[in-house]
């Protein structure tokens, strides 16, 4: 009998442990940073605009892909992701990357030998002719690549202050022909920042920072408010006896309610999660402000 009690609390500690633990590993364990919304955002306009504009060649079909000018931050690798993403969605070239080059070099002797003799190095090259001098020797490993996609990142800030105002990113390509053994193009040269706070993709990333509840909570008190706050112009109408006014003035009532609510909880968004929000706010405000009408002009003329 004392046994099993003695087990059941043993057994009950070790779960509980467990428990503290898996809580305590993931609540301590280390996440990979991610762009904000605003840097995101300028992100994808800038990649999309890059691997749109970058042109083709006849002579490259296999490119190896090196992004330069950057540094270790979870936040930067992940925005080259997002460019090799963006051209080879475009399938202009076929891109290799640098990793893709050492893990292939680990993949036969001759490879091995050519990294441990130094011929090749073990980081992506920093600028065009050490990506040209590293290519050459990967012929004898047996990797065909037909020329190099360089990409020199060479700005890429949230702004001064960090707070999205400044925030810009730009960056220029050239393309180099292992045949022609010379660059075949140059460009594009893509740059794209927020200038200004009035700039829409700012404005929605500062409203975005504050409490969705606080916001969700200020569009109620001022949505539900507009009819009384214009009590005045409500019974002006309702005293016309006008069905096409009435219905003017809940369809102005409305709108204000939808701008208010795109601007204050959607934060500006135009996903169809927004659109969808949008439609279930035009249905319920759109009741409200007729009951708020209707009594208005019933009860309090």
């Amino acid at each position: 009998m004392i046994f099993d009690k003695l087990w059941k609390i043993v057994v009950s500690v070790a779960v509980v442990a467990a428990l503290i633990g898996v809580v305590a590993y993931f609540a301590t364990r280390e996440t990979r940073r991610t762009m904000t919304p605003l840097m995101h955002g300028i992100a994808r306009d800038v990649t999309q605009a890059f691997a749109r504009d970058l042109p083709r060649s006849r002579d490259v079909n296999t490119a190896l892909f090196i992004v330069a000018g950057r540094g270790p931050r979870d936040e930067e690798q992940q925005f080259q992701e997002m460019l090799l993403r963006a051209v080879e969605g475009t399938s202009k070239y076929r891109l290799t990357t640098w990793d893709d080059v050492k893990r292939q070099l680990g993949e036969t002797w001759t490879g091995e030998v050519i990294s441990k003799l130094g011929l090749t190095p073990g980081q992506a090259p920093s600028d065009l002719d050490r990506a040209v001098r590293a290519v050459t020797h990967l012929e004898k490993a047996n990797i065909i690549i037909d020329g190099i996609l360089f990409v020199d990142v060479a700005e890429f800030t949230e702004g001064p202050d960090k707070d999205g105002l400044g925030a810009r990113i730009a960056l220029k390509g050239q393309l180099y022909s292992l045949q022609d053994k010379k660059v075949v193009a140059d460009g594009p040269k893509v740059s794209e920042g927020v200038e200004s706070a009035l700039d829409p993709r700012y404005v929605s990333y500062r409203i975005s920072q504050q409490s969705l509840i606080g916001r969700f909570l200020l569009f109620f008190i001022l949505a539900a408010g507009l009819p009384w706050a214009a009590i005045g112009v409500v019974r002006r109408v309702a005293k016309l006896r006008k069905n096409e006014m009435n219905g003017l003035l809940l369809a102005g009532f409305t709108a204000a309610d939808l701008l208010l609510f795109w601007v204050v909880v959607l934060a500006l968004g135009t996903s169809g999660t927004s659109l969808f929000g949008l439609l279930v706010t035009a249905g319920l405000m759109g009741y409200y402000n007729y009951d708020a009408m209707d009594y208005i002009g019933r009860r309090l003329l």
